[in-house]
């Protein structure tokens, strides 16, 4: 849940204005609170969507991933904290896990779910299903996800003859009418079913450390991305480069920093994730990245992350931002 500020930096409100339209909207007795008495307001995510939808705003629906075709980066965590965030501000979101390592599933999965054997994306190539016969809801509401296995290893062999470019679209039929949000949880390779992924999102980012051996892979996955496009026919992602574990304190950081403007100008985003050990602490603790008290500067930057890969259109343009 969030509170009203974070809903009202999402609409460009004030915090009193998005207070006086929750208000009208949730009926008291549906209100959640710190404590009984006096306690702060919480929203719940169908409750920032009926404010968003007072607002006459929709979420773009988009399809994307992060990835990388060097491990370690950072991909399963912007991955799933991105697709945290936007779920607790009100978008559906669906993870489909393509990863056999299953960091996604194991983090999301609930409790009394871990170990049970669900569809994944073995079953969805091997007999023929269709991404939506594979959704489990996860621990966080307004989120869902395909799990993966390590069994999922053995898919790639039901695909040999097939169109990449079609692949993986072919089986997202009845995603788009439930979800905003649809984010690819990809390993560090290019196989046939990872490239069918990139060639579905509309969006991909590649995360990178400050490091020669990162960069090197970004190269490699943008041509790799462009080269799989021609081959197929299929239009190519819009592609994006973060930077992660950035220091402004180290020269490694810097001089990468300077290297990517130069010669990543038309990819690289213009701002970072700082390094902090809130991000890798949270996910040992089971948390997401908003649960915890990280600093504001990471947060931002998996806020406008998500603003990235899933905006909010404000529809009625003939609002004030303050109203």
């Amino acid at each position: 849940m969030i509170s009203p500020s974070e809903c009202a930096e999402l609409l460009h409100l004030t915090d009193a204005r998005v207070k006086q339209l929750f208000k009208s909207i949730v009926p008291e007795s549906e209100i959640v609170r710190t404590k009984t008495e006096n306690g702060k307001i919480r929203m719940t995510p169908p409750q920032v969507k009926k404010v968003i939808e007072s607002r006459n705003a929709t979420y773009k629906h988009t399809i994307a991933t992060f990835g990388n075709e060097k491990g370690g980066v950072g991909k399963s965590l912007i991955t799933i904290n991105v697709g945290i965030r936007r779920a607790q501000l009100g978008a559906r979101v669906l993870i489909i896990d393509l990863d056999p390592e299953a960091c996604a599933t194991n983090f999301l999965l609930k409790e009394e779910d871990i170990g049970k054997d669900f569809y994944t994306m073995l079953e969805v190539f091997k007999d023929g299903l269709l991404f939506k016969d594979a959704i489990v809801p996860t621990k966080y509401e307004y989120l869902d996800i395909i799990p993966c296995r390590g069994k999922s290893r053995r898919a790639d062999k039901f695909v040999r003859d097939e169109n990449l470019g079609s692949l993986i679209k072919s089986r997202l039929k009845g995603l788009s009418e439930i979800y905003d949000l649809i984010l690819f949880e990809v390993p560090p390779t290019f196989s046939n079913i990872i490239a069918s992924a990139y060639a579905a999102s509309d969006i991909v980012v590649i995360p990178t450390f400050p490091d020669s051996w990162s960069l090197e892979s970004v190269l490699l996955t943008i041509e790799d991305i462009n080269e799989m496009a021609e081959k197929w026919q299929t239009k190519t992602p819009e592609i994006k480069v973060i930077m992660n574990k950035y220091r402004t304190d180290r020269i490694a950081s810097q001089e990468a920093w300077e290297m990517m403007t130069r010669e990543m100008v038309n990819y690289l985003l213009p701002f970072q994730i700082k390094e902090s050990a809130d991000l890798q602490n949270s996910i040992n603790s089971g948390k997401s990245l908003f649960e915890t008290h990280a600093p504001k500067a990471v947060k931002d930057s998996f806020n406008m992350l998500a603003d990235l890969v899933c905006p909010l259109n404000h529809n009625d343009k003939k609002r004030t931002t303050l109203q």
